[in-house]
């Protein structure tokens, strides 16, 4: 009785050891499974600090883009997950995100910051590591030296211009302009374009004012531009304090500004009609992603979700090209972007759309095709 007792432990144990062996196979085997159904984006936004504004923003843009790809087959059949890191608008932050992202959470290509000095610090690492990084933000001319695995999908600094010509053609009486600049990266590459158009037409700006300071309340520089009696100014950021410091100092001037009346008037409740008559460039969006926007945020879009949108897209189609290699893939890839064509196959700039030539009238933002009255 004791030897079958024995046999029957013996013979029981056993069963439960292949038991339990078999549980932990199908176990690690679903959790393999799970994993190899998942495609990781990672995302490095400016979620709290001076860049949370354009950060928030720039989130719509993933989920739009995430939902659409998920509802379009993924990737390959596999499910896309973006995993987003905040920066807090600083520098080191955003390089310590980009290294959990890619060392911890293993993704497979980064989406950068909204904003250039936070993006630029990723580039070495990005190299480094060989790891696809996509900008929304940073124009052709400031890709950094060495960017094999860097790319953007900002419009290039040569399509601000058709969109100042086009102002200037339409407005031939005025002869001096006065520039307010933001003493960046970004507000350099918008001023050289302005005074490269402006000196092919034998013109001169009447005064050139530039700040560090993107919080400006603008009491000092347009006190300064005011002594120089301009018949229009040229304010790229802060357009709604702008304004009403021009009219306190009963400045009657043309204006001319950048996609930052979009984001002044849907973000921040710039009324339109203190904003009527405004002029502004800017890549308005086709009706495909208008609308998609809209319906998904019960508002208009503004640039940065439009572009961050753009960058998770290429992305994706790249690897959907190649997994393996998506850094060769973005070099193959062309398709209809939200605003225009995107076509990396000649650079690492692929966003080829141009900036049109906007303009407040009567509640509404147009395309500015003749002045009033003519």
């Amino acid at each position: 009785m004791i030897v079958s007792f024995n046999r029957f432990v013996t013979r029981a144990a056993i069963a439960c050891l292949l038991s339990v062996l078999t549980f932990s196979s199908n176990t690690e085997a679903q959790s393999s499974t799970t994993e190899s159904e998942e495609v990781k984006i990672g995302a490095v936004l400016s979620l709290t600090g001076l860049g949370q504004t354009w950060g928030e923003q720039a989130r719509r843009g993933i989920q739009l883009a995430e939902n659409e790809i998920n509802n379009t087959g993924g990737i390959n059949g596999k499910k896309l997950t973006v995993i987003v890191e905040d920066s807090a608008s600083q520098p080191a932050r955003a390089l310590s995100a980009f290294q959990k992202l890619t060392t911890q959470d293993g993704v497979n290509a980064v989406a950068g910051d909204i904003l250039s000095f936070l993006t630029l610090p990723m580039v070495p690492a990005a190299n480094q590591q060989k790891m696809l990084l996509v900008t929304p933000s940073i124009f052709d001319t400031d890709l950094p030296p060495q960017h094999d695995y860097f790319f953007t999908t900002c419009p290039t600094k040569e399509s601000i211009r058709p969109s100042f010509v086009r102002f200037l053609d339409l407005n031939p009486k005025l002869k001096r302009i006065g520039i307010i600049c933001a003493e960046n990266s970004w507000g350099k590459t918008y001023l050289d374009v302005w005074q490269s158009v402006l000196k092919e037409r034998k013109m001169e700006p009447v005064d050139v004012v530039c700040t560090q300071d993107m919080g400006t309340d603008f009491r000092a520089e347009v006190l300064r531009l005011k002594k120089s009696k301009p018949d229009a100014v040229i304010i790229p950021f802060g357009i709604d304090r702008a304004v009403r410091r021009l009219r306190e100092q009963k400045m009657d001037v043309t204006i001319l500004s950048t996609s930052d009346v979009s984001e002044a008037i849907y973000r921040r409740k710039f009324p339109f009609a203190e904003a009527e008559g405004i002029y502004f460039n800017d890549w308005p969006p086709g009706a495909r992603f208008r609308d998609a926007f809209e319906n998904l945020y019960g508002t208009h879009p503004i640039m940065e979700p439009q572009n961050m949108y753009e960058a998770v897209r290429s992305v994706a189609y790249a690897l959907r090209l190649d997994a393996k290699n998506p850094k060769a893939a973005m070099s193959k890839l062309r398709y209809d972007g939200a605003g225009g064509v995107i076509d990396f196959t000649r650079s690492h700039a692929g966003n080829g759309a141009l900036s049109k030539l906007m303009v407040v009238r009567e509640f509404e933002i147009v395309e500015a095709q003749e002045t009033p009255g003519e």
